[in-house]
């Protein structure tokens, strides 16, 4: 599309972000706003890349990390992110309202590390060529992770990761 005009954006993030006393249990808790002007997309019903006129996106992200002692963490946070198109009433595809995050981590021995996470992310918007011009919503998912890093030296890790464990069928695009 030789009309295309360049995507500029502009953002800004304010956030908070604390730790407790003994450096245990960190915290932080932000708030984003994102404009992109002449959004690039595909147009299924005309089959060619187009402008938008402006995408806006807002959201808060949390993230809580607590570290007992040197052989356990926990890691959580999550992002809730609202998405649309200016001037229009559909929202974007492929862009989920929240997704988050927990993640265990053990250090049983000193350069062993193991890791399970479990990730999750709601519901989304898609369409394909072979759908268009009908908009399908795909179902949210979830997911869990394994890994196990042996940490050779300050400048060296190994690690093997496992993603999707359970074999779950995520779909993030139709």
């Amino acid at each position: 599309n030789p009309t295309l005009r360049t995507e500029t954006s502009r953002g800004w993030e304010l956030g908070l972000r604390t730790k407790s006393n003994d450096g245990k249990l960190r915290a932080q808790l932000s708030y984003f706003d994102l404009r992109l002007r002449n959004l690039i997309t595909f147009d299924s019903n005309a089959f060619r890349i187009v402008n938008q006129s402006q995408l806006i996106s807002r959201g808060v992200e949390l993230e809580i990390d607590w570290q007992p002692d040197d052989c356990f963490e926990v890691r959580g946070g999550g992002t809730w992110n609202h998405t649309r198109i200016k001037k229009t009433q559909f929202d974007p595809e492929n862009r989920p309202r929240w997704r988050g995050f927990l993640e265990i981590t053990a250090r049983p021995i000193p350069p062993l590390e193991l890791t399970i996470r479990a990730i999750a992310s709601s519901s989304s918007k898609a369409t394909s060529f072979k759908t268009r011009p009908r908009v399908d919503t795909l179902n949210g998912y979830g997911r869990l992770d394994l890994q196990a890093t042996w940490k050779v030296n300050d400048r060296l890790d190994v690690f093997v990761e496992i993603q999707n464990v359970t074999d779950t069928t995520p779909r993030e695009a139709v």
